[in-house]
């Protein structure tokens, strides 16, 4: 059970980053586009 917890916090934690990732560049590209 707890091995299973640390797997889905680790997916948890895998997916956030992605989110993370994902927003910076959308706002990075924002900007990039916004100074154009």
């Amino acid at each position: 059970m707890s091995k299973l917890s640390k797997i889905v916090d680790y997916l948890e934690l895998i997916t956030t980053l992605k989110y993370s990732i994902t927003l910076k560049y959308y706002i990075l590209i924002y900007i990039y586009v916004g100074n154009i």
